[in-house]
């Protein structure tokens, strides 16, 4: 994807002294419309995580899609703005983790509760209302084709923010007082080989800024409508986790499952895929 992004551009720029000074497809009209579907590869990406060592970070494939409209202020520059939904997916894999914290039980006697967990499976899915500010510049065109990049902003607010946690957990309760550990009694609390699977909300903040970029081309199939291809970037300028940083567990009992999300330090969202856009010219 780097070395296609950074060819693309090569050739952008090759073509800028061919530009062309008569009618051509970038002055048709003076405003347009884009209808946009967006494949693409995306990463929610959580960094510093508990036991990040043991992580496995896996990105997802996902469709989002948006409705632009574009403003020509010359032959080579617009403005975009519009509305849309993005979506962006990760699995996480944890083949072992152990955590531990001090509780009190049902006889006020203080003991250490010890948690072992294998085959840790964490999916997490965020889609997001955005509106984008964009700036495109045309290097190269023709009466059918034009060759454009543009960049800017996306605000970006999470409307769905969702994740399914499962894996085998273990729990004993060491007693220092009597130097006892206590495992395989479920009716006490210390239950083992539990198959635990969670689904619950993500904590992330409501209000996110993401930078876009692509580049591609435009091809005129008639006066009104232009077909667009292009590649695009787009990730997160800040942390999107409204996490509050505390003592991490990923589990503290039977039935308790957290997001491994609440224990990182920093989660951004990136996304990089083709969009394909039908253009109606006003």
């Amino acid at each position: 994807m780097k070395h296609l992004t950074i060819l693309i551009t090569l050739c952008l720029f090759s073509c800028n002294y061919l530009w062309s000074q008569g009618d051509d497809v970038s002055a048709n009209s003076n405003m347009y419309f884009n209808f946009n579907l967006l494949p693409a590869q995306t990463k929610i990406i959580n960094n510093g995580v508990y036991n990040s060592p043991e992580l496995k970070q896996s990105p997802g494939f996902t469709f989002s899609g948006s409705v632009e409209i574009g403003l020509n202020l010359n032959k080579r520059i617009s403005i975009v703005t519009g509305l849309g939904l993005s979506s962006y997916s990760s699995k996480l894999n944890m083949d072992n983790y152990s955590n531990k914290y001090n509780s009190v039980d049902s006889e006020n006697d203080n003991f250490e509760m010890q948690i072992a967990g294998s085959g840790i499976i964490e999916k997490q899915k965020v889609t997001c209302l955005v509106l984008p500010a964009k700036a495109q510049y045309i290097f190269f065109s023709t009466k059918k084709l034009a060759l454009f990049v543009n960049s800017g902003i996306k605000v970006s607010l999470p409307m769905s923010k969702k994740y399914t946690g499962s894996g085998i957990f273990d729990y004993q309760g060491y007693y220092p007082a009597y130097n006892i550990t206590f495992f395989n009694l479920p009716a006490h609390g210390f239950p083992e080989n539990v198959n635990m699977e969670n689904s619950d909300v993500l904590k992330v903040k409501s209000f996110n800024l993401n930078f876009t970029a692509s580049a591609g081309f435009i091809y005129m199939l008639n006066k009104k409508l232009s077909l667009a291809i292009s590649l695009y970037y787009d990730q997160s300028l800040g942390s999107i986790s409204n996490y509050a940083t505390t003592d991490f567990q990923l589990s503290k009992q039977p039935d308790d499952y957290n997001s491994l999300m609440s224990s990182t330090s920093d989660v951004k969202l990136r996304a990089m895929g083709s969009a394909i856009s039908l253009r109606i010219n006003l």
